[in-house]
């Protein structure tokens, strides 16, 4: 099955991949359209080994295996950098996040002082 065949709905509507709906930057998007073409790469010498495609002509089968483990490594790295860029963009929201709530927390705090000190002067 094909990377671009994982989910079938998407793709019968048009729609872009699932995976893609969480990429907002053109950084990652780069990073997942370079994991499609490694992952097209990959498919295309699997496909000659397993015989769905021609066998190109003065090719051994060494080469082959040879393509498939260079084109295997080439979607791992490229696999793996766009996880590393996913979890720092999450980590860079994490941390975003937790800043808000921290000046949440310390606006709440003020009011709630605030409050009581007035309710002490008006008592």
């Amino acid at each position: 099955m094909s990377i671009h065949q994982m989910n079938p709905k998407c793709a019968r509507h048009g729609h872009a991949p699932v995976s893609r709906l969480t990429v907002t930057t053109e950084e990652g998007r780069k990073l997942q359209d370079e994991v499609l073409r490694k992952g097209a790469a990959w498919e295309a010498v699997v496909h000659q080994q397993i015989g769905i495609e021609p066998i190109p002509v003065g090719g051994d089968n060494a080469e082959r295996v040879r393509r498939a483990i260079a084109a295997s490594v080439a979607m791992r790295e490229r696999i793996v950098a766009a996880i590393d860029y996913r979890r720092k963009e999450a980590n860079d929201a994490r941390d975003h996040a937790s800043a808000g709530y921290r000046r949440m927390l310390v606006v709440m705090c003020l009011l709630v002082f605030a409050s009581m000190a007035a309710g002490i002067l008006l008592a």
